[in-house]
């Protein structure tokens, strides 16, 4: 749908994303769409927009570098336990000011946080983003197999709650390295389908089974993803607590 080029903007080195030629109206629309949604929330963990050039001749998105991956790559690199706690901390932080703003990312997962050069984890990738008003509530299937709460897959109303259950699942990655239902599920097997892997996923949500946190995590943390894994979203954390109960576990990690 789009692609991304290193370019220099008033002397300063930023990431251009431009959509594909054959891109649909709609679609282009889309995407400038949510990049003005992105770019409303300043904060150190949310990937920050630098302008939006909707109109030009060269129609184009300006982001600030991430040059170092994101959280998924970081989580497979065998990072101790302190940088596992600092990484889970900012993606918290970053989830926070969505909320903040009521913005529902929807598409929570390692590979939609990058990395700047300091590591800094950076939320990103606003394409399912929506911001609510009052007491409304959205409805519609999206996100990632593992890390979409039930009630979505269910095509329940949902709210900020289902970023949580999706929180929970990044918190998952980052603390076993691996996806969720990497372990229960072998996804390399050659008679597995991406379809049948999606299908398997999403029963095994919707039949209240979570993966296994193992006793590498230390135990706050395994039971904060618990919470956050609630199949009934009024049980689970609100960002906020999400927050408070990481930053009080630091000793656990250090």
């Amino acid at each position: 749908m789009s692609v991304v080029w290193l370019v220099l903007y008033q002397g300063m080195e930023c990431a251009a994303k431009t959509p594909k030629p054959n891109v649909s109206a709609k679609n282009k629309q889309l995407m400038f769409d949510a990049a003005r949604l992105q770019q409303s929330v300043r904060h150190p963990n949310v990937l920050g927009v630098i302008a939006v050039f909707e109109d030009a001749e060269w129609p184009c998105i300006l982001l600030e570098l991430a040059p170092c991956g994101h959280v998924r790559e970081f989580s497979k690199g065998s990072p101790s336990l302190k940088d596992k706690w600092n990484m889970a901390l900012g993606v918290a932080k970053g989830t926070q000011a969505l909320h903040q703003s009521s913005i529902v990312h929807r598409d929570l997962k390692g590979e939609n946080i990058f990395l700047d050069e300091n590591m800094v984890p950076k939320l990103a990738d606003f394409d399912f983003a929506v911001q609510l008003t009052g007491s409304c509530k959205l409805r519609g299937s999206c996100g990632t197999p593992g890390f979409t709460a039930p009630e979505v897959l269910s095509n329940h109303e949902y709210d900020h709650s289902a970023d949580v259950y999706s929180l929970g699942s990044v918190l998952y990655e980052l603390m076993q390295s691996s996806f969720p239902f990497e372990k229960e599920v072998d996804f390399n097997r050659n008679d597995l389908h991406h379809g049948d892997w999606i299908r398997i996923c999403d029963m095994l949500t919707l039949e209240g089974i979570r993966p296994a946190l193992d006793q590498t995590c230390p135990k706050p943390m395994r039971d904060l993803v618990r919470n956050c894994w609630s199949a009934r979203a009024h049980e689970r954390p609100t960002i906020d607590r999400v927050v408070i109960e990481i930053e009080a576990m630091r000793e656990a990690f250090f």
